[in-house]
């Protein structure tokens, strides 16, 4: 019950804070060239997160399998390397694919 009487109170003294002016008009340019920065910058920032996933990921996959293999089988460094080798080459192909998407678009 206070909490109802001490909100008119507040309401009648105007203590909240000053109400934006509805009169002037609204820069809608600067809102959207806004807007647009904040999607580029977000897009930019997807696509940098999908391609350091797309170079790290197979590099890992392909070293811990080689790493197991090489545990398993007893050959040291053979199936790390082929691993390694096999983790870029999905890299590159993953990147190359995504970037001639985006050539093409």
């Amino acid at each position: 019950m206070e909490i109802k009487q001490r909100i008119k109170e507040e309401k009648k003294d105007n203590i909240y804070p000053i109400k934006r002016n509805t009169d002037r008009p609204v820069n809608t340019t600067l809102d959207s060239e806004s807007e647009k920065d904040k999607r580029r910058f977000l897009l930019s920032f997807q696509m940098a997160t999908e391609l350091g996933f797309m170079i790290v990921i197979p590099l890992l996959a392909g070293t811990l399998l080689g790493i197991y293999l090489d545990q398993r089988l007893g050959t040291k460094p053979i199936f790390i390397l082929v691993g390694v080798a096999v983790g870029i080459a999905v890299s590159v192909v993953s990147i190359v694919r995504i970037m001639g998407s985006l050539i093409d678009s």
